[in-house]
């Protein structure tokens, strides 16, 4: 199992990291989305699949 570290001082599996990304950067995509003026419902769908997308991507850079 391949870890890394968190930047706190601990380490966690590069699942878990790719999925932390995931989650955050889903929150703060909603949040610039809603703050624009959108509808709840397909910025909920947008920012979930942009929240797949990006936590692939960065599992898939660490495993590179």
């Amino acid at each position: 199992m391949t870890t890394m570290e968190t930047g706190l001082g601990g380490t966690v599996s590069i699942e878990v990291g790719a999925v932390i990304v995931a989650i955050v950067s889903s929150i703060l995509l909603l949040a610039a989305v809603l703050a624009v003026g959108r509808d709840l419902v397909p910025s909920l769908v947008e920012v979930s699949i942009g929240g797949v997308v990006v936590g692939v991507a960065y599992y898939l850079g660490l495993r590179s």
